[in-house]
């Protein structure tokens, strides 16, 4: 399995399965890794994690960053 799909699948588990965006999300980590790659295309999944963080680290600053979202999501689905 190449790189980029470890990092994605690895990035999409850490983010909750009804967060609101999550596949606008994964869209823009994918053109991440996309424009990572064209720069280093012989990268290793470690050289990624070393240059852009772990996948699991990465979901969780977007879910910090972005709590309100989740919140706002809620609140509409309740009313």
């Amino acid at each position: 399995m190449n790189p980029k799909k470890i990092y994605l699948s690895r990035f999409r588990r850490a983010i909750p399965f009804a967060f609101p965006n999550k596949r606008s999300l994964t869209r823009q980590v994918n053109q991440m890794l996309d424009d990572y790659l064209e720069m280093f295309p012989n990268a290793t999944l470690a050289q990624m994690m070393a240059d852009l963080g772990k996948p699991e680290a990465t979901a969780q600053s977007y879910l910090q960053d972005h709590e309100q979202d989740k919140v706002r999501h809620v609140s509409r689905k309740s009313i």
